[in-house]
């Protein structure tokens, strides 16, 4: 299929918008806890002294006091809680609908087609790939903050945990690529069809998965690039995030037509 700009340019504007509205939704969330943080640091210590207190003969102001400070750092937590909580939500919510609109348009020459049944289906791909790729990419960010503390201060290069976080790489590279086979199947099939077919084609289809890696490679070794010339530009920042979208869109288009 000949690569036709102005589409291109409609799936690449798709995800940016999609990526600028988490972007600043989740600055306003780590911006409110930690303005949520302050307010406990800032209890804190009367906490302290109102615990020391409680040692000696306490006073009921003082033990009121008390309380009322705990309840305090109850509710923010809970607040702090439901934060994280929402942000996944969002999250998903932005994956979810700006993914299965370029799919469906990769898919069906630039025309939204089905879109209600597709989305249905690619709402069933979504939750347990994202459930499960949050849970691997959480355990990569834990390993990987390790591993390099490790080796830039202590010259430690910890090849069991430098092997796990290659596995877990892989492992999340698989259903990422798994999940966009079963995007493009579902345009065509059933649910259940779909996931019948995806055990016979994955094998077969060594060549797209090999394509797969190399946009995953460009998207993020271009972004890398630009990113270095002046890491504090916004400017660059968004031409880096550009240029990695375009990568990855004209993989979509390839491989939602091939």
């Amino acid at each position: 299929m000949k690569l036709n700009i102005k589409n291109l340019s409609k799936l690449v504007l798709v995800d940016f918008i999609a990526l600028a509205l988490f972007y600043y939704f989740t600055k306003y969330v780590i911006q409110t806890i930690r303005d949520y943080y302050q307010i406990i640091q800032g209890l804190t210590p009367e906490i302290d002294k109102f615990g020391f207190v409680l040692q000696q003969n306490a006073s009921l102001f003082e033990m009121n006091k008390l309380a009322e400070n705990l309840d305090t750092v109850s509710q923010i937590s809970n607040k702090i809680l439901l934060l994280f909580l929402l942000l996944g939500l969002v999250s998903f919510l932005l994956y979810n609908i700006s993914q299965s609109i370029n799919w469906n348009l990769s898919l069906n020459e630039f025309k939204l087609k089905g879109f209600k049944t597709y989305l249905r289906r690619f709402t069933l791909i979504s939750i347990p790939g994202f459930l499960i790729l949050s849970y691997l990419g959480f355990k990569i960010i834990v390993l990987l903050r390790t591993f390099i503390l490790d080796f830039w201060f202590e010259n430690y290069f910890n090849t069991k945990m430098f092997f796990i976080i290659l596995v877990f790489s892989l492992i999340s590279l698989i259903i990422i690529y798994l999940k966009f086979d079963l995007y493009k199947l579902i345009n065509k099939h059933s649910f259940k069809d779909s996931l019948y077919l995806l055990k016979r084609r994955f094998l077969k289809e060594y060549l797209d998965f090999g394509s797969f890696l190399i946009a995953v490679f460009l998207s993020v070794f271009l972004f890398i690039i630009i990113l270095r010339i002046n890491p504090s530009s916004a400017l660059l920042t968004l031409i880096g995030a550009l240029v990695s979208l375009t990568m990855f869109n004209i993989f979509r288009i390839y491989f939602a037509n091939s």
